[in-house]
């Protein structure tokens, strides 16, 4: 392997997320640099693996001995400086001033290579956009540069798209409509990468969802999560659910299937019947348009300490998003049924004991704060 095969094996691994084949490879390239003699890019990649190892001041310390080369090439200098850089950015707490200041040395230096300028544009952007307060105008400015940069490639202007209309979209007045043509233009781009553009569609539906208009919304973030289920990517698999489950789909978005469902559930119980368990909590969750585990998380620790005269209540929360499958209610294909639901029955201290046990039909209620004593009640 030469340098030059070494180069752009490095500069492949930008694209690379598994941290196991980035290992593998630095691993191989500091192999074939040590055979070759090339010391500056033994230190270059040793100082990348400890990244990759999370061992963040041991990155710092070999990037930066490797700067202190003499004659570092600019190549070599302007890798070294994205890699301290970036490392800057994971330590707790971030130094963020020297990473901008490692990334605007790239962008200045005159000869640095096509693919590191536009890098060095994105990650300076991002990093402005996560200070405190922001620098929302420096980052977009960052973003349109890559975006008017003649030699940056598809996926770096995509990058810079989506990052711009995220910046957008979270301005003190949001830029609603940019952020949409922002990440609209990365979905049509011909040569942008299949990742590129599903990660457009996702943050192009969480914005339709902004915007009020669901039925895109919910539209967006289904054709996103086909793409993150082909890849098996469960994490944003889970956060796209969440997101789903939370969108307030209106009835004439909903699967016939559901519609069925919501109906037989909410229609008014017969005058002779006692409403079930069942019919109760289903119409209870038919009647919230909002959850209630927000409300039931703000409030004061003192309701649920003995003593206090904080009134008894029951708290019925649908837990949409939460488990392994969304809960009865989405709308859609309507396939996926489940999620769960969380009851919290406030009984004060001391009579727990007094209320008669039933038989349990369909729920298990816990005593607040009491876990170990769990027993089914029926209400």
């Amino acid at each position: 392997m030469t340098e030059q095969q070494i180069n752009e094996a490095y500069k492949q691994l930008y694209s690379v997320e598994d941290d196991n084949k980035k290992r593998s490879v630095l691993e191989q390239l500091r192999t074939e640099a040590e055979q070759l003699g090339l010391k500056d890019w033994v230190l270059l990649t040793e100082a990348r693996l400890a990244l990759v190892n999370l061992q963040y001041d041991i990155a710092i310390d070999l990037s930066t001995s490797l700067l202190d080369y003499p004659e570092l090439t600019s190549e070599l200098r302007a890798w070294a400086l994205l890699n301290r850089g970036f490392t800057y950015g994971k330590l707790d707490p971030p130094r963020t001033e020297d990473e901008i200041a490692d990334y605007t040395a790239v962008i200045e230096m005159p000869d640095a290579l096509v693919e590191q300028k536009p890098r060095a544009f994105l990650n300076r952007g991002i990093t402005y956009g996560q200070l405190d307060p922001p620098r929302t105008e420096d980052a977009i400015d960052d973003y349109i540069d890559i975006i008017e940069m003649p030699d940056a490639t598809a996926e770096h202007k995509a990058g810079a798209l989506i990052n711009r209309g995220i910046t957008y979209s979270q301005l003190e007045t949001p830029r609603i409509e940019d952020a949409i043509a922002d990440f609209t233009a990365v979905i049509k781009m011909l040569d942008a990468s299949s990742k590129s553009k599903a990660s457009a569609i996702l943050m192009r539906g969480i914005t339709y969802n902004l915007k009020g208009e669901q039925k895109k919304a919910k539209d967006d973030l289904l054709e996103a999560k086909k793409f993150f289920e082909k890849i098996d990517d469960k994490d944003r698999i889970k956060s796209i659910d969440f997101m789903l489950s939370r969108l307030d789909v209106l009835n004439k978005d909903l699967s016939q299937e559901d519609q069925e469902i919501i109906q037989a559930v909410s229609s008014p119980a017969s005058t002779d019947k006692q409403l079930s368990i069942e019919d109760k909590i289903i119409n209870d969750f038919t009647a919230k348009k909002t959850t209630v585990y927000d409300e039931y998380n703000k409030r004061r620790p003192s309701t649920y300490i003995k003593g206090t005269d904080a009134e008894n209540e029951v708290i019925l929360a649908i837990l949409k998003g939460w488990g392994s499958a969304v809960p009865l209610v989405l709308g859609g294909e309507g396939a996926c049924r489940g999620g769960g639901y969380f009851l919290k029955f406030n009984v004060p201290f001391g009579e727990w004991e007094k209320i008669p046990r039933l038989q349990a039909k369909t729920l298990v209620l816990f005593r607040h704060g009491a876990l170990s004593q769990i027993q089914p009640y029926d209400i």
